[in-house]
């Protein structure tokens, strides 16, 4: 390991950063698929996010970790408002769902907030086990997506 990388934490900051690389480029396919529409992106980067975290949970938990906040802000840009950013990339199609009437125009950044706090809370709770979210995981995901829909309109 130490011939690649010089320290543990550099090995560490090497999977974070290859993690986000390879969740934005997953999502960006979704982003820039000009057959779905807004709602259908919005829902197929949710399940997209929870699956990836499935599929790699240790990755995910680490790319998420309170004990890596000094090297997620390293590796991350969040400066970076371009879509090359997973999270102004969601922002902006909120953006889009306001003008089209999908969503009240409110601010986008804090819709996107809780999007992602819904993904994120769903992923969490199907990897610590919990049986009822392992067993209709599905069915969850679409009837909390239903309800943040609503919301949005409202």
């Amino acid at each position: 390991i130490y011939r690649h990388f010089s320290s543990k934490e550099h090995l560490f900051k090497a999977v974070i950063l290859k993690g986000f690389e390879q969740l934005d480029a997953e999502l960006r396919i979704i982003f820039l698929d000009d057959q779905k529409n807004i709602k259908y992106k919005i829902y197929d980067i949710g399940k997209t996010y929870i699956d990836f975290a499935i599929a790699s949970p240790a990755r995910y938990r680490l790319m998420l970790s309170n004990q890596l906040t000094k090297l997620k802000k390293e590796s991350c840009d969040f400066q970076n408002t371009s879509l090359e950013n997973t999270f102004f990339m969601i922002v902006s199609l909120f953006e889009m769902a306001q003008k089209t009437g999908l969503f009240l125009p409110k601010t986008p950044q804090k819709q996107a907030i809780v999007f992602f706090a819904m993904i994120h809370g769903q992923a969490s709770l199907f990897l610590d086990g919990h049986s009822m979210i392992r067993e209709e995981k599905e069915k969850i995901f679409e009837m909390t997506f239903e309800v943040m829909m609503r919301g949005l309109k409202e």
